[in-house]
């Protein structure tokens, strides 16, 4: 995978460990999932928005056999 994909993904193992916060954005206080994605993205110098929605829509659509490290996944929630 990519230098970019590796660092984000060296960034978040490195956050294992860190508590869940609903709304959380910062180690030292917790994260929840688009927290996450949005600090450690933000950390390699990749900007994102900060909500899953958001995220979800910014991001290109892929299909599931092009998936690579670094690349997010979300799920639609049954309506």
């Amino acid at each position: 995978h990519s230098p970019m994909a590796a660092e984000v993904l060296g960034r978040a193992r490195g956050l294992l460990g860190t508590p869940y916060r609903f709304g959380g954005a910062d180690p030292a206080t917790g994260f929840d999932c688009s927290g996450l994605v949005f600090f450690v993205f933000g950390e390699s110098g990749l900007r994102l928005p900060r909500s899953a929605e958001s995220q979800q829509a910014a991001v290109a659509r892929i299909e599931r056999e092009a998936l690579a490290p670094g690349d997010l996944v979300f799920f639609r929630l049954p309506e």
